[in-house]
């Protein structure tokens, strides 16, 4: 009987869930208008970044192509890194340092309408340093930077999802209807 009351509220609660459109964070509803999506990186991102949003796009079924193919351009016009001590010792040597990265980027159809015109993401991790270890956190930031390279690429895919094809038409048709 115990069973038969746990199964239940566990069905109940998965229902609600599923029901209330919830989504585990990871995973963003790409519609299908990002089927013809091309990526331009500026000369300030990290080539391993574009590589990543891009290999995340293709096994979620959206393979990028190329700009004369496209019908939306992402373009990513910086990414920023930055490195600040957030706590020193007694010895005035820092302990604890905090990793930022933010991204810039805009959205816009073949014919220059913006979706998004302008947009920023984030991503920032602290990190203890022990100057005996300097290998050992060498590799720990780099396993961070590569950590946030995924959070920003993941939060800039969720950046893309509102952009179907009813929300392009209305943008297109607000765009080309004169303003009273």
């Amino acid at each position: 009987m115990q069973f038969i009351k746990q199964f239940l509220v566990l069905s109940l609660s998965a229902s609600l869930l599923a029901g209330c459109g919830f989504q585990l964070r990871g995973s963003a509803n790409i519609p299908d208008t990002m089927n013809a999506l091309s990526i331009n990186c500026g000369d300030a991102v990290d080539p391993k970044f574009c590589l990543n949003i891009q290999w995340k796009l293709q096994k979620s079924g959206h393979p990028t192509v190329p700009q004369e193919n496209a019908e939306i351009i992402l373009d990513i016009d910086q990414l920023q890194d930055e490195r600040r001590a957030i706590s020193v010792t007694r010895n005035a040597i820092a302990a604890e340092y905090e990793l930022t990265y933010r991204l810039d980027f805009h959205l816009t159809l073949k014919d220059g309408i913006p979706l998004l015109p302008s947009a920023t993401v984030k991503a920032a991790r602290t990190y203890r340093f022990d100057e005996t270890k300097v290998l050992s956190k060498a590799r720990e930031e780099e396993q961070l930077r590569e950590e946030m390279f995924r959070e920003l690429s993941d939060s800039l895919i969720r950046r893309l999802s509102p952009f179907n094809r009813a929300r392009i038409t209305e943008i297109r048709h607000k765009h080309n209807t004169p303003a009273e």
